[in-house]
């Protein structure tokens, strides 16, 4: 696996998060996940996310099992229109009971 070459073998901190190496020494990363909020449902954090990575160049978030489509999302047209990650703010906030 490619994650072996880039992290270290021991981890010394718990702060240590292998997928934040593997995508600051790559280039021309694409993510993919299932459904929009298996990436995520904070599009503040998510926008952040893709504007310090910028080899994080395109997110695919895979709808086939429920629609049969597949979403593609461009890190440039995320970076010029933010508003266009409101598809991830899908889950909605569990009912207040008395």
């Amino acid at each position: 696996m490619i994650l072996e070459k880039v992290a270290p073998k021991s981890m010394e901190t718990l702060s240590y998060r292998p997928i934040d190496i593997y995508i600051s020494t790559s280039e021309n990363i694409c993510l993919v996940a299932i459904d929009f909020a298996g990436l995520s449902t904070n599009t503040s954090d998510l926008y952040d996310f893709i504007q310090v990575h910028g080899s994080i160049k395109t997110i695919i978030i895979d709808l086939s099992a429920s629609t049969g489509f597949m979403k593609h999302y461009n890190r440039d047209d995320i970076i010029d229109n933010p508003s266009i990650l409101k598809d991830f703010d899908c889950r909605k906030p569990c009912y207040k009971r008395s």
